[in-house]
């Protein structure tokens, strides 16, 4: 059942990350080469201290790091949220992606909008 299943069950826990000193051209490679539209940033504890997404990095110069343009702080959720209220977590405040997060504030994985409708259209929610 739909309002059963959480963040654990439907997160890809096999997520790419970059750090605040990687710069615009390497995120617009990943980004392209990987077909994602966001990437989470981390820093030197594996911390989540800001989202990228291809929007951000459109027109920086190639050499701009993105600690100065990611968005912070992350709006992110724990691993037993549940689909719905993450869905509208992504709906209010108009994101496509949130990191979920352990107790200890490292990343666990993330969900995406895709990834909703995609549990919806095989659970017929």
């Amino acid at each position: 059942m739909l309002a059963d299943r959480t963040a654990r069950d439907i997160m890809r826990s096999d997520v790419l990350t970059i750090t605040t000193e990687t710069r615009a051209k390497e995120i617009e490679t990943l980004l392209a080469t990987r077909r994602i539209s966001g990437l989470p940033v981390v820093d030197e504890a594996g911390q989540v201290v800001g989202i990228v997404s291809a929007l951000d990095v459109l027109g920086k110069r190639p050499t701009t790091r993105a600690g100065t343009f990611m968005s912070s702080p992350v709006v992110s959720v724990n691993a037993s949220a549940t689909i719905i209220e993450i869905a509208r977590l992504l709906t209010e405040r108009r994101i496509k992606r949130v990191p979920v997060l352990g107790p200890d504030g490292k990343l666990l994985g993330i969900v995406t909008r895709a990834d909703i409708v995609r549990e919806v259209a095989e659970l017929g929610g």
